[in-house]
C-alpha cells in the first residue's frame, strides 16, 4: 500500500517519552514483507529493523486495534 494512505491511519508519538528511532514505514514495510515472503520473525533481513522492534509494534498494535 502507499505510505500515503497508511500514515494517518497509525497513533501518532507521544509528545512525552524517548523520541523514535525507528521509521514507522519501515515498520509497516518489514510487517507487509513477512506474509508476503513466508518469512519467519527472527528471519527477517537486515535491510529492515530488528525483528523484536517490528515484531513489538505489530502486536501493540493488533492489541490496540491498529491495522497496516
Amino acid at each position: 500500500m502507499e505510505w500515503a494512505v497508511i500514515e494517518p491511519l497509525l497513533p501518532r508519538q507521544e509528545r512525552m517519552g524517548r523520541p523514535r528511532w525507528t521509521s514507522l514505514q519501515r515498520i509497516v514495510d518489514a510487517i507487509q514483507y513477512l506474509p508476503s515472503t513466508g518469512c519467519h520473525w527472527r528471519t527477517l533481513p537486515s535491510t529492515y529493523p530488528p525483528f523484536s522492534t517490528v515484531q513489538n509494534y505489530f502486536y501493540t498494535w493488533v492489541k490496540t486495534g491498529t491495522s497496516c
